[in-house]
């Protein structure tokens, strides 16, 4: 679907002239077979024997799962911001750019760092754990320390204990909302001016980011309903990508080439 296209066009002399767009066409197809290669090993993971032998539920490991994952929206954010490169118009310089391109940028790592961790929750059927009410955890803010630290060393709670992991994932949901509140906060302070078609992407941002911690709740008071989990788990794409189309503004400073009587506009990255 990909491959047979790319070759074509790149025969016909398409992006003659361009290596850094061959280059990056090229590394979006490398990265769709990794992907394809991480995902089998990752199903591999659960197609154990001595699980079918047991009757019991086959269950693929964390760690390939939030590699998996990690691996996709690292092909989608190439995608994405090859895409905007070629066709996301430039943006002239405003007072605060720099502020908010920067809490964009941020936002945007705590995302992505927050959904490998709901991918570990996903892994270690975390999400079946505390759903008797939100924010609450037993009756208490956080679980007991005893149930947070139940693996030596310390770290591998995060990934191998289920309370831990869900733990982890509220605390990086929060952190993920306060700064997408700060970009916000920074985008409307005296003395930026900040484009409308900025202020209608955060618009879109603080829509999908109540969307998705809503889904979140959702799916832990209904012991993961199965629908719910599932959009959920979907619902991230559309927060990063938003998100990243601020993390991507353009000078304005544009260059035209001609490739074969097409005419692609690249727009250089702001310094």
């Amino acid at each position: 679907v990909y491959g047979i296209p790319m070759v074509y066009f790149l025969s016909r002399g398409y992006f003659s002239g361009h290596p850094i767009l061959k280059a990056g066409l090229a590394g979006l197809f490398m990265l769709g077979g990794a992907q394809g290669a991480l995902g089998w090993y990752m199903v591999k993971s659960g197609l154990d024997p001595k699980l079918l032998d047991e009757k019991k539920k086959a269950s693929v490991s964390a760690y390939r799962l939030a590699a998996h994952l990690s691996l996709a929206f690292l092909l989608y954010a190439s995608m994405i911001r090859i895409g905007m490169g070629l066709r996301l118009p430039a943006s002239s310089a405003f007072p605060g750019k720099f502020s908010v391109q920067s809490m964009s940028r941020i936002s945007t790592g705590v995302m992505f760092t927050t959904a490998i961790s709901g991918a570990f929750v996903a892994g270690l059927d975390a999400g079946m754990l505390y759903s008797d009410g939100f924010p609450l955890m037993g009756g208490r803010i956080t679980p007991p320390m005893e149930e947070l630290t139940t693996l030596d060393p310390w770290y591998r709670n995060l990934f191998e204990n289920p309370v831990a992991a869900q733990t982890w994932h509220r605390v990086m949901a929060g952190t993920t909302t306060c700064c997408i509140i700060l970009t916000n906060v920074v985008a409307r302070r005296p003395g930026a001016s900040v484009p409308w078609v900025v202020k209608k992407a955060l618009w879109v941002v603080n829509g999908a980011l109540v969307l998705q911690v809503s889904l979140g709740v959702a799916t832990i008071v209904t012991q993961v309903h199965i629908h719910l989990s599932l959009i959920h788990i979907s619902e991230p794409t559309r927060l990063l990508s938003i998100s990243y189309a601020v993390f991507c503004l353009k000078k304005k400073k544009k260059e035209k080439k001609k490739i074969n009587n097409h005419y692609i506009v690249f727009c250089h990255s702001a310094e």
